[in-house]
Parts: C-alpha cells; sequence; structure tokens
C-alpha cells in the first residue's frame, strides 16, 4: 500500500439513532476516519448493544470504508483512582 499523502479527516460524530449513524455522519461531512462515544459519555450506565446494533454497525463500517474508528471512552473513567469502588467502576467502564 503506497503512503497515505494527506491526513485523516474526522471528528466526534453523534451516535442519535444508534451507534452505526456515526459513521453515516461522519461519511456524510467528507471523513475519512471517526471517534465516537458508543454511550453516554457522563455516566456509568450503558445500554448494551444488540446482536441487530452490531451487525448494523459492521454493515455500515464495510460501506463507508472510514478507518480508523475509534471509540472515545467516557470522562468518569479513571484508571489511576485510589478508591477501591471507583477503581472497580472505572476498569469496568473501560473494559
Amino acid at each position: 500500500m503506497p503512503p497515505r499523502t494527506k491526513p485523516r479527516i474526522g471528528f466526534h460524530a453523534p451516535i442519535k439513532g444508534g451507534v452505526h449513524s456515526a459513521l453515516v455522519v461522519s461519511k456524510e461531512v467528507g471523513c475519512d476516519t471517526v471517534q465516537l462515544f458508543s454511550r453516554n459519555p457522563r455516566g456509568w450506565m450503558a445500554k448494551p448493544l444488540t446482536r441487530a446494533d452490531v451487525s448494523l454497525f459492521r454493515q455500515t463500517h464495510r460501506r463507508t470504508k472510514l478507518s480508523p474508528v475509534l471509540i472515545h471512552c467516557n470522562y468518569l473513567v479513571n484508571l489511576a483512582a485510589t478508591e477501591g469502588v471507583f477503581l472497580e467502576k472505572s476498569i469496568t467502564s473501560f473494559r
């Protein structure tokens, strides 16, 4: 593969309507890559992804050809936390 001659352009894309929608929006505005939150960035709780969600994301990824696709960790994660409960939540959320 020849070296890339132009920088990749991307942004933090919204996931309203499903995580796949971040790929659609990014492609529509001319991005080559995307970074997205897989859930609310200010909360611990996350709605589980269904098989249908994952399948639609994969199909959309193949169609849009965006690369790389990066997941942004939520803002609450602190892997250097000293309080046990907070550290445990941080590790679980990070995973």
